[in-house]
């Protein structure tokens, strides 16, 4: 079974900053969603890419006035112990064209006959802004969120943790494609 690894920044204060935030505001405030690549982006006579909870994120949207909940569990094992991760929960809003809402919903991490901590993980709220596709048969997008300190600290780190994923994709030939995040 393949090891997923993620990246995320993790900021020491549990305070984000406003100069932080001013880059990520002017950014939005410059763009104008409902009129950039709006025929690129999914509509609602689009099926939902349902590619989740915990593999790789899409580098798709989904389409506006659209909701979808992602479930899953994880079960791992290590050195003879357990540990199970569940349930990984996020829900998703399309908002408006190529832009979408999504939270990422605490979820439960324990141990059976393994060591380390147990508990909850944090409340993960973040914008997602599908950037392409780009001419081609590539598509990326560009997720802006933060981890709110809302977990257990053992398990989530202390204090606010902000993250930026380009989640990308390329289509390869005959439904066959490769993606990361």
């Amino acid at each position: 079974m393949g090891e997923v690894v993620k990246w995320r920044y993790v900021k020491s204060s549990s305070v984000v900053s406003r100069a932080a935030l001013l880059p990520l505001l002017a950014f939005l405030a410059a763009f104008d969603a409902a009129d950039v690549q709006a025929e690129s982006c999914p509509t609602t006579m689009d099926e939902l890419a349902t590619d989740r909870p915990d593999v790789t994120n899409s580098s798709l949207v989904i389409p506006t006035g659209s909701f979808q909940s992602e479930n899953g569990i994880n079960l791992s094992a290590q050195h003879g112990g357990h540990t199970i991760d569940g349930t990984n929960t996020r829900w998703r809003l399309g908002v408006v064209p190529c832009l979408e809402l999504l939270v990422d919903l605490p979820s439960y991490i324990g141990n059976v006959r393994a060591q380390g901590a147990m508990g909850f993980t944090d409340l993960t709220p973040a914008i997602k802004w599908q950037v392409t596709p780009i001419p081609g048969k590539f598509g990326l997008s560009v997720v802006v969120g933060a981890a709110l300190p809302t977990g257990a600290a053992d398990i989530a780190g202390r204090g606010t943790q902000p993250y930026v994923q380009l989640p990308w994709s390329y289509e390869l030939h005959d439904g066959w494609a490769s993606a990361a995040c």
